[in-house]
């Protein structure tokens, strides 16, 4: 009944994001559809892909035997930690590199000389350095979400016009308040866009470390039951991956309403033309 009460503009907003979500979960629930009709039928070898109903017939016996919430928690614990080390990292580095322009000069080849080399090929070298466990996970994550960040930081200052800070100087406005006030806000959405890709990339490092050097995590789950041939399991790790990447993507979307409200009024003004 609320919705009647609305003015036309934000009933119309509420509608095409509600049909957006429905239409998320038609192609989702045709998509189980045609894969339970498929493994019914036996057009689907269920050793190589089980369908749903073994999946979800195996996840109980993964809660109670098998770890699965534990699982979930250390490579979340894992992603999260190693984020926000790399992304620290990344955003402290892109700040003093835009500050200081001449250190680009000097320093720039070497990033752009480690930046292509991807995360994974650091394994070898970071059970080396820190063993097994836990150290080399966080190492190779907040690597894998160092450049993201930096790179989005950075040219998000690059591409700052003086003006702004002008402005600010003139109206008598601190270093300090220049740099909370002026400087904060014009590069934040970048730094949350180098944020989100930092978050996916985490998780495909985070999948792989744990294959090879810890006891627990999805990704040591997912291999542990590859070598078993319990292939729902397998899928079932690759579900919940996929959900709890889409949980974090939920709540950086929401991050990113609350600290850059702009953006969004921008875009919902371009989806209205």
């Amino acid at each position: 009944m609320e919705l009647l009460f609305l003015d036309s503009k934000k009933r119309g907003k509420i509608v095409k994001r509600t049909t957006r979500i429905l239409k998320g979960l038609l192609v989702v629930m045709l998509f189980l559809v045609l894969w339970s009709v498929s493994a019914e039928l036996g057009w689907i070898n269920s050793k190589v892909l089980s369908s749903p109903s073994e999946i979800i017939e195996g996840i109980p016996q993964l809660i109670k035997y098998g770890n699965l919430l534990t699982d979930i928690g250390e490579s979340v614990k894992r992603v999260l930690i190693g984020v926000a080390a790399g992304s620290i990292a990344g955003l402290i580095m892109a700040v003093i590199f835009g500050l200081f322009r001449e250190l680009e000069e000097y320093l720039g080849v070497f990033i752009e000389l480690f930046r292509p080399i991807p995360p994974i090929a650091w394994i070898p070298i970071a059970i080396l350095w820190f063993g097994i466990g836990d150290a080399p996970a966080y190492f190779l994550v907040s690597l894998g979400s160092f450049f993201p960040v930096f790179t989005n930081t950075l040219k998000a200052i690059k591409s700052i016009e003086k003006v702004y800070l002008n402005i600010g100087k003139n109206l008598g406005a601190s270093r300090l308040m220049v740099f909370w006030r002026i400087l904060v806000p014009l590069i934040l959405p970048d730094v949350i866009t180098g944020l989100k890709v930092g978050m996916g990339v985490g998780w495909i490092i985070v999948i792989t470390a744990e294959m090879v050097g810890v006891s627990h995590g999805l990704g040591y789950m997912i291999q542990l039951n590859r070598t078993l041939l319990q292939t729902p399991n397998v899928i079932t790790g690759m579900i919940i991956i996929g959900l709890i990447g889409l949980i974090l993507s939920f709540l950086l979307n929401i991050i990113e309403a609350v600290l850059v409200p702009w953006k969004k009024r921008v875009r919902d003004q371009y989806e209205e033309r």
